[in-house]
């Protein structure tokens, strides 16, 4: 399976857990395009790196990652820790993003909020720079400084 797009679940209904993308990345490797209904609203969990880099040939196919959420706030501490997870997770990852399937009034298949949108804006600029600093310092060992 190289798709999973979920519909979006309002706030108080079930969603999955933040802690639920792990699973996802264990069990679907070879998944590229994900839309999940993310439950915010509880703590993000302090990431904490299992001391091992990315295998080379066994880092997950994600590519997008769109979440639908609701508009739970959060402070940039939890922007930080949810972009190291998803960055950790998904170190092929090219884009993260708000989902924006419209506006109420179509069976609760969708909508759009700006500090949503915003808040997963943050999140894909983090994850580029986490990348973006695993690639310098990847091409540093490799150069033996």
């Amino acid at each position: 399976m190289t798709d999973l797009l979920l519909p979006f679940i309002p706030p108080g209904q079930p969603r999955p857990s933040i802690s639920s993308l792990r699973i996802l990345a264990q069990l679907s490797p070879n998944l590229k395009r994900l839309r999940i209904p993310l439950n915010t609203s509880d703590p993000v969990p302090t990431f904490v790196s299992s001391g091992f880099p990315h295998a080379p040939g066994r880092e997950h196919e994600l590519q997008v990652l769109t979440v639908a959420s609701g508009d739970e706030d959060w402070e940039l501490r939890d922007l930080l820790h949810f972009a190291r997870h998803v960055e950790y997770l998904f170190p092929r990852l090219k884009s993260v993003r708000a989902y924006k399937g419209g506006v109420g009034g179509n069976g609760g298949q969708g909508r759009e909020i700006d500090g949503d949108v915003s808040r997963w804006e943050q999140v894909n600029d983090l994850v580029m720079m986490y990348q973006a600093v695993r690639r310098e310092t990847v091409s540093l060992i490799g150069k033996g400084s």
